[in-house]
């Protein structure tokens, strides 16, 4: 399944992942597996070294969906929060902020200020959170 044909290996994983997210939908270990067209115990085991590893990428996607649905949706919190899968408000808010740096709805609120790029608020965001945040505004058209 790797680039050289030989097993599974968790990069041929994480790629999937990335383009799963990038189709902007919360990833799932049997649409992963569906894709790379083995079991999902074969993702597993490709992931074995890092147990958290899927996990992780599975949060890190709904998170994505969440920012884009912010962001290019301008969905309200709450609706983000449901559109990326969370059952709750709060675990939602919590996991963005640990995540990003700052609030979704303070990541919402710098999305529309007038000049986005020199906003405070964008200065308080994680490196990751930023990245993210310039992304989805060249995704506006900024």
């Amino acid at each position: 399944m790797s680039g050289t044909g030989g097993p599974l290996s968790s990069e041929d994983v994480g790629y999937v992942i990335d383009g799963l997210v990038d189709d902007r939908q919360p990833v799932r270990l049997t649409e992963v597996a569906a894709e790379l067209g083995v079991s999902p115990r074969t993702v597993q085991r490709a992931m074995a070294g890092d147990r958290d590893a899927f996990s992780r990428r599975h949060d890190e996607s709904r998170l994505y969906v969440a920012a884009h649905g912010l962001v290019i949706k301008r969905a309200s919190v709450r609706e983000a929060g449901e559109l990326a899968g969370f059952r709750t408000t709060s675990h939602f808010c919590a996991a963005f902020k640990a995540r990003f740096g700052v609030s979704p709805g303070r990541f919402r609120a710098a999305a529309f200020d007038n000049e986005p790029s020199t906003s405070e608020i964008a200065s308080r965001m994680t490196r990751e959170g930023l990245e993210l945040f310039e992304e989805l505004l060249d995704d506006r058209g900024y």
